[in-house]
């Protein structure tokens, strides 16, 4: 038998041969309002971190990552304005890394008083990234990260692209 570490509740595993292997509650009802379903983009990032860190319980949540005293939410499915203001007033000292892919984002080298950035569109970008006030990498999914800078109403931007490395 296996316990909820977040509400004390009995979880079972889920070792199948379709979906990832994950625990979930006996009574089919999660005691965490904000989870959703793992992709393998999401599982294979939270693996980048050492165990401890992961799954954090805060009070009634699962952090997806603390690392260095700051959540790391990963995010590849869109999330409403309401949810995003939430999770960033909730956990404070936070950043995004988001899932996109090159149809999506789209970046160019641009030069500026001797300084070098990257300009970028995001096809349908959501209202959502707009209104968020925490760090938004963009995962390229090439072993780099675009930090976003800004983004702009017409879904442009300006950044600068990182190694993963970087963000640990």
């Amino acid at each position: 038998k296996a316990w909820c570490p977040n509400c004390n509740a009995e979880v079972k595993a889920k070792c199948g041969k379709i979906k990832m292997w994950h625990f979930s509650h006996v009574s089919l009802v999660d005691c965490d309002p904000w989870s959703e379903g793992e992709t393998v983009w999401h599982r294979e990032w939270k693996e980048r971190f050492p165990k401890e860190e992961r799954e954090v319980v805060i009070y009634r949540h699962r952090a997806d990552v603390v690392h260095k005293g700051g959540v790391i939410e990963f995010q590849s499915k869109p999330l409403t304005v309401d949810a995003l203001l939430e999770r960033e007033n909730f956990y404070g000292n936070m950043i995004w890394v988001v899932r996109s892919d090159d149809k999506k984002f789209t970046y160019n080298e641009r030069e500026k008083n001797g300084r070098k950035y990257y300009a970028f569109y995001w096809r349908w970008c959501s209202a959502t990234w707009k209104m968020s006030s925490k760090q938004i990498y963009v995962d390229l999914e090439d072993g780099t990260l675009f930090k976003v800078w800004k983004i702009y109403e017409n879904n442009c931007g300006a950044g600068e692209i990182i190694p993963y490395g970087k963000l640990f």
